[in-house]
């Protein structure tokens, strides 16, 4: 069975690391700290409507949607019988 990331580390590097990506979200007007985004990089885990606002404000700051392929990972996890 294969399971599918976002790597949110590569994503946030997007935007220039975790310090960069609060401000650049924040001033898309996102309220969201610098540590709640390490956390996010921390975990490889982010909220859906986090990824949305992350995407947002990668389109607003790029002038263009990012290629999500950049950032999914796809891993083939083993089945217990």
């Amino acid at each position: 069975m294969n399971k599918t990331n976002i790597n949110v580390s590569k994503l946030i590097n997007e935007l220039d690391g975790p310090y960069k990506a609060h401000l650049k979200l924040k001033k898309c007007g996102y309220d969201i700290s610098e540590s709640g985004v390490r956390k996010w990089v921390k975990r490889n885990s982010i909220p859906a409507h986090r990824l949305i606002e992350v995407i947002d404000t990668l389109q607003r700051i790029k002038y263009s949607p990012p290629p999500m392929s950049k950032f999914i990972e796809s891993t083939e996890e083993s089945e217990s019988s």
